[in-house]
């Protein structure tokens, strides 16, 4: 009974870490989007997802922020220009304990000086590294769905709610 208790707390808890990731980054080596207008209707799109997500996370989150833009300037579409994936390798340390043992010979304690030994041992300590997923979109929101220069125009509302669904992500 406490497994069973404990894997629907941990499943719970992992269904909401993609909800929580879904927002604006606060800088270019933040998780989260961010947008640059190029144009009265096109965007370049960014979405770094953090390193326990999966490339196809970044890829979703990018394409559910196209739709959004799309559909906040009252585009019914938009058609993806250029894209790239890619992975951004990260490093992490994490510190050791030190302890350093000194042994004196010859002390004077009248002028607190000496000679001795000092030794330093680390122990523990460990470098992690990881990839964090990132997506870019470069997207032209057009007012019609259907293909432009053969590109396939994507359904804004239909793109919104699908992947709001799939990551379970409530509206604002």
């Amino acid at each position: 009974m406490k497994v069973l208790t404990v894997l629907i707390i941990a499943s719970i808890f992992l269904a909401g870490c993609g909800a929580s990731n879904y927002r604006a980054a606060k800088n270019y080596s933040d998780h989260g989007y961010i947008e640059s207008q190029l144009r009265e209707n096109i965007y370049r799109l960014q979405y770094l997802s953090p390193k326990s997500a999966s490339g196809a996370h970044a890829s979703d989150l990018v394409l559910l922020r196209a739709a959004e833009l799309a559909l906040s300037h009252n585009y019914p579409s938009f058609v993806v220009l250029d894209r790239a994936d890619e992975v951004r390798d990260a490093t992490s340390y994490k510190a050791g304990r030190r302890e350093t043992e000194v042994t004196f010979r010859n002390y004077d304690s009248q002028t607190g000086s000496g000679t001795g030994d000092a030794v330093t041992r680390v122990t523990g300590g460990a470098t992690f590294l990881s990839a964090e997923p990132r997506s870019l979109l470069l997207v032209q929101f057009v007012k019609e769905k259907k293909p432009l220069a053969g590109k396939l125009a994507y359904d804004a509302q239909f793109v919104r709610d699908s992947i709001r669904a799939k990551y379970q992500l409530k509206d604002k």
